[in-house]
């Protein structure tokens, strides 16, 4: 967060976005490795505008499967050109950022690979998977550790 902060004020820009992606996870579990069986942390990224505070975008970790290369290619890319078509559309800063990470989820859980190395994101369209959708929270404490929700199916295990 002290970073977002320190970018917004030396840039002179009025927001920053400071995506997490896999830094902290692949920092703590070794280059690249998935450790023991646990599982990994939330993605989270911090929005700092300097008009609210803070907010804290997280989601569970979504990569493309083995067969898809393992990783995929283009994620800022098409996040930040995602954000960029909301804004466009008129929806506010935070619900660009909301909707955009959903996007990149969803599209990063459907990657297929097309040749040698990373997949690139699916463009699978507006966002419709709920487990797609980040939470949003005022400390990068709480969005370590996002809420869970009881199902509302009536599968809900017991």
């Amino acid at each position: 967060e002290a970073a977002a902060v320190e970018l917004r004020r030396r840039a002179g820009c009025g927001a920053v976005l400071l995506k997490g992606g896999h830094a902290a996870y692949f920092a703590a579990q070794g280059e690249g490795a998935a450790g023991g069986g646990r599982s990994p942390p939330p993605a989270m990224d911090v929005l700092v505008d300097g008009e609210a505070p803070p907010v804290w975008l997280s989601c569970a970790r979504v990569g493309a499967t083995e067969a898809a290369g393992g990783g995929c290619h283009g994620t800022g890319c098409v996040l930040s050109t995602a954000i960029a078509a909301m804004l466009a559309h008129g929806h506010p800063l935070v619900d660009s950022v909301v909707l955009a990470k959903a996007y990149v989820t969803q599209g990063m859980a459907s990657a297929a690979a097309v040749g040698a190395g990373p997949a690139p994101v699916a463009h699978t369209g507006w966002p419709s998977s709920p487990s797609s959708m980040p939470v949003l929270s005022r400390s990068a404490a709480a969005a370590a550790a996002p809420p869970r929700f009881a199902r509302c199916d009536g599968d809900a295990a017991r």
